[in-house]
């Protein structure tokens, strides 16, 4: 019969042998991507064996792995919740469409070996480019006319700053003369529908 103490243990050796095995893989491949390619992570542990149970794909997010998709040598696709669109091609192979720079990290290929064989490991390093836009934006001069004499010809005036600045001033003066009006009319109503 398991205690909880043996299980326990069972729990952290399993951890263990995952953190390990990632941490002391020899193989790290490196592919480098440009923002909103589609990429294809290639699990190129497959060309050396088809005997396996499962493949499973990860990625490491800071200590944790994260499954991605994982398909039985035989059996369906199983997608675990993975927070972006991801599927399996040819070879067991990690395709990822739209392909951003939060994409960029390490991503895992392991291969479940049968009873009494052992897991093998592929270990890739994603990185993406950042995006940019790839062109500028153009303005064009916007002419709308409504008499059909009035002919834009491309030309205009140069403002000094002093005459900026005079009508600037100008339009602050009647901002506040309108708001003194507007302050007097409504202590005018108000104080006739007090009486």
């Amino acid at each position: 019969m398991n205690s909880p103490g043996s299980l326990c243990f069972l729990g952290r050796t399993v951890c263990l042998t995952m953190t390990l095995g990632w941490a002391f893989s020899t193989d790290l491949h490196k592919v480098q991507a440009r923002c909103n390619d589609t990429i294809t992570l290639p699990c190129s542990l497959t060309e050396n064996t088809s005997d396996y149970r499962y493949a499973v794909w990860y990625k490491l997010n800071f200590t944790r792995l994260e499954g991605i998709v994982r398909k039985s040598r035989n059996g369906p696709i199983q997608p675990y919740d993975y927070r972006r669109e991801a599927r399996l091609g040819d070879s067991e192979a990690l395709v990822l469409p739209w392909v951003q720079p939060e994409d960029s990290g390490e991503y895992q290929c392991m291969l479940g070996a049968d009873i009494g064989k052992q897991n093998q490991f592929l270990n890739i390093l994603l990185n993406v480019s950042e995006c940019v836009a790839t062109s500028a934006p153009t303005f064009a001069p916007v002419i709308m006319a409504t008499n059909s004499n009035c002919v834009f010809d491309g030309s205009y005036m140069e403002l000094s700053p002093a005459r900026i600045l005079s009508g600037f001033s100008v339009l602050g003066l009647v901002k506040a003369m309108l708001c003194l009006l507007s302050i007097w009319v409504f202590l005018k109503f108000k104080k006739t529908h007090s009486m």
